[in-house]
């Protein structure tokens, strides 16, 4: 049977809503355990809904799940995790919620899973708590229902009920899959029905004076009886109790110690918790963070895989749109060569048209950029000569701080760096512009290709439309073997498309050899089920000639039990007539555990009761004695007893001996012998002796005992006697008792106490009658007790019994194989039928396919045919396609120059940019007017070593500074200008007029030139 690995109670509420288990889980991991919780906290309310996960809406102790928990308007979930097998391990998990119906009726719906570690669905992921607006809520049975239901639809080992599913589907899927067996957890329930007997304990003691009369004094006369006879082994007796209760004490004391210490350990332990709980809460977490990185991954894995089947998939129908478009096109392009070839002479003629409405807004065009070249041309001219003038100025300010020596000096390396960059700018620019001529040759060339291949283009154009005129007479065939194409496929395709025909063909025999596969398959199948059916019913007849021979032996066995059981009942009936064996349970086991006891029991009061008979039988005589003196008289007379009273009290007294008795021992010894002892004292036959201190207490038991006696009774002292044995005198006593029926000598009480006499005999032969038939019960009582023993002994009730259990569960499980192999039979016998129908509809559907691929080619020989004519139409159009091909070759060719030309174009303006990065970079301007010397430097290099000299020359005077950046802002600017007049003049499609002035109002909108060189 499987162990329970965890428990899972969510929203479990019960004791009118104040105690409840919100999301609890309980961790056993397959070991036992023991729950511990005060009384009435709710162990019966655990264990019964625990139960539910196995047997929903089951009873316990009569009393029902909707009135232990609170289910109106609440969905109470019960999961449980069993373990399968350990290695490798594998879980079951049985998940049950309860909730009233709509008719205010239990209902529940149940869910059963078998997963591994690693799986996604397990106990601690169903989704018994949703969060609704931030909040945390249960459940409900709809959203349960979806989910459970989902798991089962993707999940082989998952199953659904509902709650219009019987109970009894449930437990049978259970059985079969998980070997949790129903029958079982109905025992485990008739257990806390009664809470393991003790109920049935105290049935009888329901006050104090039953528990003590019922159940404590039988028991401490057990003890007794225990204790009073021969010690065994182990020991027992009041004795043994008491050391043991000392030995428990201690214990007591020393466990009180261990747990003083073990509560400063709980306090040490108690960070150590917190930290344990905080990493236990953090694994959690990550398992939760990995779970869902899991699913993400999944989704993400399985979204790329679909997307790379649709892109697959797309492929190949682009593929197939694009095969079919080119097939179209060439038809198309076959029947309509007549109005194409109109069209292309519309086309010309529009062309034409448009060409020379191009040239002249071509015209114009060009007119207004050159003007626009021109006056922009101009204005730079302006900008350029006003900027001249400012650097003029600004230079001849710079000469006049440069008359100091020391800034001759820097002034003269400063030269030499001049002379040096100016040197590798001319460098840069004279390789720049090598490029620039090379590029500028390399697109007149391409200029001259692009006349040639247009001339070409024109050459094989009238050539192509030549050969599409004589096309058009082979298409009237094509279009009656299209239409006798049709009528064929409306008959075989849906979609009426005859390209697929083939794939259509391929399909259908790849279904037929399917077809006739899956027929093998299910005739092979067929067979196999009809010999495991075969097998499974030949198992069923022995199986139940053994359960049938097995409930003969039980049902033998179950009488010799029920013969036990009821001489069992009828010595129990007898026996609980006692007092002493009233609290006796109502079952034959208890009657073999306390056979010792009860025949001891038995026993003593048979004992008891003969002695009581006695006594009984002694008063009854007395009282007849009595009433034969006194019945016939008419007048009181007296007659002494005392013997018996002396006996009965010896044992009270320290010292107590009769008169006669003393008399007889000190007859010979006492002065004058024995004749002289009675002259001094009379009395000895009617005196009692005892001693000065307990004379009062003998005299008190005398005064209460005076009816019984005939006699007055004279008491002594143990001192008097020693004196009349010395030979001293005594006079008449004065200690005596009266016999208190003495004062029934007045007449009245005289004839009262004989009334008295006649009704205490009376009362005394019933006593005595009624011991008498006790005794008559009893011993036939004890007898038939020891007989019950002798012949049935407790070690063959016991076997008997066990051997009863035995063979029971050897019976359920023959019976559980005897179902299963009824039903194997069974369904094999519907496996049969299922895979003899499945052949018949596969030969049905291999009949279809036989004769669809017959039309089917048919029509592939007509579509043969239409080939072998558009094969003719396309040997026709051949010439056409080479020179269409050529054509294609021919604009791709111009396509190609017209890019190459547009790249050295990119190419040119690339290298003038760069020319014109070069001239704007720092102190182009500074060094134009000196001469260049080549020194090999680089350009980081010099720049370097010419912002030093500057600097140098701007600490000396800080005039210099701005007048240089004066200078050099003017010298980028005229460079700036030479540079932009330079591509004006280079990119101009027209030659431009040098000597047209910029108007004065042309400038409006741009800011003039100030003094210090800016816009």
């Amino acid at each position: 049977m499987p162990s329970i690995s965890r428990i899972r109670f969510t929203n479990v509420i019960y004791d009118n809503g104040h105690k409840r288990y919100i999301d609890t889980t309980f961790r056993f991991d397959g070991y036992n355990g023991i729950l511990l919780l005060e009384n009435g906290a709710g162990k019966t309310v655990f264990v019964q809904t625990l139960i539910q996960a196995v047997l929903p809406r089951k009873t316990v102790a009569q009393r029902k799940i909707q009135e232990t928990l609170q289910l109106n308007n609440a969905v109470a979930h019960i999961a449980v995790e069993w373990i399968l097998e350990d290695q490798p391990r594998r879980y079951a998990l049985t998940a049950v919620s309860l909730f009233m119906n709509s008719k205010e009726q239990l209902a529940s719906q149940e869910f059963a899973l078998e997963y591994t570690p690693s799986s996604q669905v397990r106990l601690d992921t169903l989704p018994f708590v949703r969060s609704d607006k931030g909040k945390a809520r249960p459940a409900t049975k709809e959203e349960m229902a979806s989910y459970c239901r989902g798991v089962a639809e993707h999940t082989m080992a998952a199953r659904f009920f509902s709650e219009n599913d019987t109970l009894l589907a449930y437990g049978q899927y259970l059985e079969e899959h998980f070997k949790i067996i129903p029958s079982e957890w109905n025992k485990i329930a008739a257990i806390n029905e009664t809470e393991g007997g003790v109920e049935g304990y105290f049935e009888n003691c329901r006050t104090t004076n039953e528990l003590v009369d019922r159940l404590l004094i039988p028991t401490v006369e057990e003890g007794c009886l225990a204790a009073s006879g021969p010690a065994t082994a182990k020991g027992n007796g009041f004795a043994e109790l008491f050391e043991s209760q000392r030995e428990h004490v201690k214990q007591q004391l020393r466990l009180e110690k261990r747990i003083t210490e073990m509560k400063g350990v709980l306090e040490q332990l108690e960070a150590y918790t917190a930290v344990q709980k905080h990493c236990f809460d953090a694994e959690a977490a990550l398992r939760i963070l990995n779970s869902r990185l899991r699913t993400y991954y999944g989704c993400i894995c399985q979204d790329e895989k679909a997307r790379h089947d649709e892109q697959e998939a797309l492929k190949e129908e682009q593929g197939a749109l694009s095969a079919r478009q080119t097939e179209n096109e060439r038809l198309l392009a076959a029947c309509d060569v007549v109005e194409a070839r109109e069209a292309c002479d519309d086309a010309r003629s529009a062309s034409d048209r448009a060409e020379q409405g191009y040239r002249e807004a071509e015209g114009a065009r060009k007119a207004n950029i050159r003007e626009s070249q021109n006056l922009i041309l101009s204005r730079y001219k302006r900008d350029q000569s006003r900027n001249d003038a400012l650097l003029a100025e600004w230079q001849q300010a710079l000469a006049s701080l440069e008359a100091d020596a020391g800034t001759q000096q820097l002034l003269a390396q400063l030269q030499q760096n001049s002379a040096a960059l100016h040197g590798w700018f001319d460098q840069a620019e004279a390789k720049e512009k090598a490029g620039l001529a090379q590029t500028a040759a390399a697109m007149e060339g391409v200029r001259h290709q692009q006349a040639d291949i247009q001339h070409e283009k024109e050459k094989q154009e009238a050539a192509y439309h030549r050969i599409l005129n004589d096309v058009k007479g082979g298409e009237g065939q094509i279009q009656e073997l299209l239409r006798q194409q049709e009528k064929l496929e409306k008959e075989l395709f849906a979609d009426s498309v005859h390209q697929e025909a083939a794939d259509i063909q391929r399909r259908w025999q790849r279904e037929l050899a399917q077809v006739r596969q899956d027929a093998a398959g299910y005739e092979k199948n067929q067979a196999f089920y009809e010999e495991e059916g075969s097998k499974a019913a030949a198992l069923v007849p022995e199986a139940e000639r053994e359960e049938a021979a097995r409930q003969q032996e039980l049902w033998q066995l179950g009488l010799a039990l029920s013969q036990t059981d009821m001489l069992a009942k009828n010595l129990q009936d007898r026996l609980q007539q006692w007092p002493h064996c009233a609290n006796i349970a109502d079952d034959t086991a208890s009657l073999y555990r306390r056979s010792e006891a009860l025949c001891q029991q038995v026993g003593d009061d048979l004992f008891t009761l003969e002695a009581r008979r006695r006594d009984l039988d002694l008063a009854r005589r007395r009282a007849h004695r009595w009433l034969d003196i006194y019945g016939g008289q008419d007048q009181f007379l007296a007659d002494p007893v005392l013997a018996d009273k002396i006996d009965a009290w010896s044992r009270d007294f320290l010292y107590l001996k009769s008169g006669a008795e003393l008399f007889r021992t000190y007859s010979e010894t006492a002065e004058g012998g024995a004749e002289g002892l009675y002259s001094r004292y009379p009395f000895w036959a009617a005196s009692v002796v005892t001693t000065t201190d307990e004379l009062p207490q003998l005299m008190n038991r005398l005064e209460k005992a005076g009816r019984d006696f005939f006699q007055p009774v004279f008491v002594l002292t143990e001192v008097e006697v020693r004196r009349l044995v010395s030979g001293q005198s005594q006079p008449l006593p004065t200690r005596q008792v009266v016999p208190a029926y003495w004062r029934n000598i007045l007449p009245e009480a005289f004839s009262s106490w004989l009334e008295a006499l006649r009704a205490g005999a009376s009362r005394a032969d019933a006593a005595m009658a009624e011991n008498d038939r006790d005794l008559t019960a009893l011993r036939p009582l004890l007898a038939d007790l020891q007989a019950f023993y002798e012949h049935y002994p407790f070690s063959q009730y016991r076997n008997q019994v066990a051997k009863q259990r035995s063979l029971r569960d050897e019976s359920e499980r023959c019976q559980r194989h005897l179902d299963e192999a009824r039903r194997t039979a069974e369904q094999c016998r519907q496996s049969v039928e299922l895979y003899r129908s499945r052949l018949f509809t596969a030969r049905q559907q291999e009949s279809k396919l036989v004769t669809a691929l017959g039309r089917l080619a048919d029509y592939l020989e007509l579509q043969r045919q239409h080939r072998a004519i558009l094969e003719k139409n396309r040997q026709l159009m051949k010439q056409a396609g080479d020179l269409q091909h050529a054509l294609e070759g021919l604009a791709a060719e111009g396509k190609r120059l017209q890019a190459q030309y547009e790249e050295k174009l990119r190419q040119y303006s690339r290298i003038e940019t760069r020319c014109s990065q070069l001239r704007q970079k720092l102190y182009w301007a500074e060094v134009q007017d000196t001469e260049a010397v080549e020194d090999g430097r680089e350009y980081d290099v010099l720049a370097e070593e010419r912002r030093r000299l500057k600097s140098r020359l701007d600490g000396a005077n800080e005039n210099r500074g701005r007048l240089e950046a004066q200078i050099e802002g003017a010298r980028k600017t005229d460079a700036q200008l030479a540079a932009d007049m330079k591509r004006l003049r280079q990119s101009a499609e027209l030659p431009l007029d040098e000597d047209v002035s910029y108007p004065e109002d042309g400038a409006e909108g741009k800011p003039p030139f100030s003094r210090n060189g800016q816009a």
